[in-house]
């Protein structure tokens, strides 16, 4: 890449209020995870909050927008994504529930697990308790294990790492007490990157 436009790539645009605020592109499909503050996509509607990309930017229809779609607004909103190893999507952010089947659920809090056609992966419960604030950024393990920075203030739970079957890893704790942390990124040895 040398900075140019890749003219192969055209998206439609929003044509509502709104904006990105963060993409994920799943190394094995080439397919991208696109979220944000739009409430609709290309003057689709139905495709608001969350939707997936194929590799040259078109809509990928087999993908789903309901479980997240029409729980957002200005103080609930996706903020960060993440890739499982099984293809799966971490979705988190300030929200306070998901849309099952249609119907408004909230024993899903701030992260929940989407499978690949969009909708929710009840394997994967997030009560208040597992996260007691919103979601400010996510990264996954080749593993399965996933880190999650919150904002929860100065406390050793702003920064968890879980295990895929949503519980917490006991192995790692927070070396004293992080503030603000903005973003977070695993380095190829392993190590996390906090930046805040």
């Amino acid at each position: 890449a040398d900075g140019t436009f890749d003219n192969t790539f055209i998206a439609p645009s929003t044509t509502g209020a709104g904006g990105v605020t963060a993409m994920v592109q799943d190394p094995v499909s080439q397919k991208i995870y696109v979220t944000g503050t739009f409430v609709d996509w290309g003057g689709d509607a139905a495709r608001d909050s969350l939707i997936r990309l194929n590799a040259d930017g078109t809509l990928d229809g087999t993908f789903s927008s309901g479980a997240i779609g029409s729980l957002q607004g200005t103080s609930s909103r996706v903020t960060s994504l993440a890739l499982a190893p099984d293809g799966k999507l971490y979705v988190g952010g300030s929200f306070f529930g998901v849309n099952i089947g249609g119907t408004p659920n909230y024993n899903y809090q701030y992260l929940v697990r989407l499978n690949t056609d969009g909708t929710v992966d009840t394997s994967f419960p997030t009560t208040s308790t597992l996260m007691p604030s919103q979601v400010i950024a996510l990264a996954t393990l080749p593993d399965g294990r996933l880190y999650v920075a919150s904002n929860n203030g100065n406390n050793p739970q702003q920064l968890r790492r879980l295990l895929p079957n949503a519980t917490v890893d006991a192995s790692f704790a927070l070396a004293g007490n992080a503030t603000n942390i903005a973003t977070i990124a695993i380095q190829p040895d392993g190590k996390l990157l906090v930046g805040g």
